[in-house]
């Protein structure tokens, strides 16, 4: 979903073109206000069910605020703070229950944070990029 800063540089770069060059129109739709309401949080429990999943993997802030605190008793609301709370740490999963049932949770940097893409943390790149190292999920990771 295209965010406002993305709608933004459309509406100014691309659209003025569409005409001149016969490009297609944008259909990406633009992000809601608030991602996951109270019908997505439904949608995902029951998936999680029918699913079996065992393990939750949030990337960034909007899936622990939006979706995790209304579902799960969980002591953090953001990242910084999940990674703040010494048991957990950057990359470590916990446990929440969810309907009765336990499962891992891992919350992760956002891909825009971890891929350097458009406004984004470096701290957040370097953080991940660590446990990457750490995890040796890339060997060439420098």
């Amino acid at each position: 979903m295209l965010n406002p800063s993305q709608v933004k540089v459309l509406e100014n770069k691309y659209e003025p073109l569409i005409g001149q060059y016969g490009l297609n129109p944008v259909t990406i739709p633009h992000r809601k206000n608030k991602f996951c309401d109270k019908n997505r949080c439904e949608e995902i429990l029951g998936e999680l069910e029918e699913s079996q999943a065992e393990l939750i993997i949030l990337l960034g802030d909007i899936p622990i605020k939006q979706f995790l605190k209304n579902v799960a008793n969980v002591e953090y609301s953001t990242l910084q703070e999940y990674v703040n709370i010494p048991k957990y740490g950057y990359g470590n999963c916990s446990e929440i229950v969810v309907n009765n049932r336990t499962i891992k949770v891992l919350p992760l940097a956002h891909p825009r944070q971890i891929g350097a893409l458009g406004a984004y943390s470096k701290k957040w790149q370097q953080i991940h990029c660590d446990w990457e190292k750490k995890v040796k999920l890339c060997k060439n990771v420098k």
